[in-house]
């Protein structure tokens, strides 16, 4: 995005975080099978405090594209107001 203006910044949220990863997944996975023609690549997400929450959050939304989750720290519940 050109800026940092409000209207830009809607794309920088853990959903679309998520779908990233589901795309880059897809990605290599298409990426391995061209190459070398195996088509059963198992994957493993980690991740710690934030990321810790998108692995587990990565695993719930998209359960056929990761073997497992490995959520270390991950808050799982965003608090609001402190």
């Amino acid at each position: 995005m050109p800026d940092w203006s409000n209207q830009n910044l809607h794309y920088l949220s853990s959903y679309e975080a998520l779908a990233d990863l589901a795309g880059f997944i897809d990605s290599m996975n298409a990426k391995w099978e061209e190459e070398s023609g195996r088509t059963n690549v198992d994957w493993i997400v980690v991740g710690g405090s934030y990321a810790g929450a998108l692995s587990a959050w990565f695993k719930e939304t998209y359960p056929e594209h990761a073997l497992g989750s490995w959520s270390s720290s991950g808050v799982i519940h965003a608090i609001e107001d402190f």
